[in-house]
């Protein structure tokens, strides 16, 4: 599994959905936007708007923000928290818990939980049925005003600094373990490019590899208990893990060797480096299914152009030709260099069975 700024971004990934202004939700809908921003964008007056703009309808935990706070959590949105909390007080409890902490979960029955879920992980992308789905991601920047990496000019205006650089929706077919990507629309207009033409840094990957990566034995990835918590209705395990340098295979970029000349042009040339990476897994205690996987680069050398990155990818139940499976349906991955920020948002919609029309079909999700 390979990262790269050059002509492929490794891998993945879903930035959620923004809140635009004050609007009543559960408790479990602003925990969820507080940990899903940490998780893909590393601006903490960014996260504490977020959450300075909601209004509860219920009482937020003392827990849930505490595992926030484990999560990265900075002081503005830990602030924004505690005064969100104490605006909620005197509001009712949510039915259920958002999270649980103390699950009273002994290292035996940790183990065998985190066995379903290396089990599920391993064989994951060897279960995936042949299928084609198609593949729309915007492509965004904060930073200089040219963009940093596109091609193109800032296509619209963001909040938050962010500007929209370019929207691309393809057609992914994924047979026999390869993916084909097939160019159909650059910024609503027809298009047969192949990515490495439009642009200079793209996601690849979503479909589990680096599931693969990360419970293989090879990479030692170390796994610790953290919590319970309600994820779109459905009760989810909560696993924080790392990868220590050493055993990763996650190769990031970029420092500069300086400029060589070819053919009379000057290039700037950048050499790559195997990245140690930590995150979350959240899964189904019960059968270990993924439902969503965080990471992020750690320990990144002086010198080197990336000062952070962060990639989330999630998953829903998909019925596929008769059967169902877990697939991704969102993805995001978020960097931040000297020279400013990125961030690809991925939508995955249309799954049907390669060569086949078939009627695809996301069940209803509990509220």
């Amino acid at each position: 599994m390979r990262w790269c700024i050059e002509a492929c971004a490794l891998l993945l990934l879903l930035v959620p959905a923004r809140a635009s202004t004050a609007k009543r939700v559960s408790a479990e809908d602003i925990f969820q936007l507080a940990s899903t921003s940490l998780a893909v964008d590393d601006d903490d007056e960014v996260n504490a708007r977020q959450v300075g703009k909601a209004q509860l309808t219920e009482q937020l935990s003392g827990e849930a923000i505490q595992i926030l706070k484990d999560q990265g959590a900075g002081p503005l949105a830990l602030r924004a928290l505690d005064e969100l909390r104490a605006r909620s007080a005197s509001l009712p409890p949510p039915p259920q818990p958002v999270v649980v902490i103390d699950a009273g979960l002994g290292p035996e029955q940790q183990r065998a939980m985190l066995a379903k879920i290396a089990d599920y992980a391993s064989g994951y992308v060897s279960a995936l049925p042949n299928m084609s789905c198609t593949e729309t991601t915007r492509f965004s920047s904060s930073g200089r005003e040219s963009g940093i990496f596109g091609s193109r000019k800032a296509q619209a205006r963001l909040p938050d600094g962010w500007r929209l650089e370019d929207t691309i929706v393809e057609d992914l077919d994924y047979y026999e373990g390869t993916e084909t990507y097939h160019t159909r629309k650059l910024n609503g207009t027809p298009e047969t490019r192949p990515m490495t033409e439009i642009r200079g840094s793209y996601s690849r990957g979503e479909l589990g590899s680096i599931l693969a990566m990360t419970f293989a034995s090879s990479s030692q990835a170390r796994f610790q208990w953290s919590h319970w918590e309600r994820l779109r209705g459905q009760r989810v395990a909560v696993f924080s893990y790392s990868v220590d340098r050493v055993h990763s295979q996650y190769s990031a970029c970029c420092a500069s060797l300086g400029s060589m000349t070819i053919n009379g042009v000057s290039r700037r040339q950048y050499k790559s480096w195997i990245s140690a990476y930590r995150g979350f897994v959240y899964a189904d205690g019960d059968t270990g299914c993924i439902v969503r996987f965080s990471f992020r680069n750690v320990e990144i050398p002086a010198g080197y152009r990336l000062r952070d990155s962060r990639n989330l990818v999630e998953y829903s139940s998909v019925a596929l030709g008769g059967k169902s499976f877990w697939l991704p349906i969102r993805a995001v991955h978020y960097t931040r260099r000297e020279e400013g920020r990125t961030r690809d948002e991925i939508q995955f919609s249309n799954y049907r069975k390669f060569g086949a029309d078939t009627n695809i079909t996301f069940p209803t999700e509990e509220k």
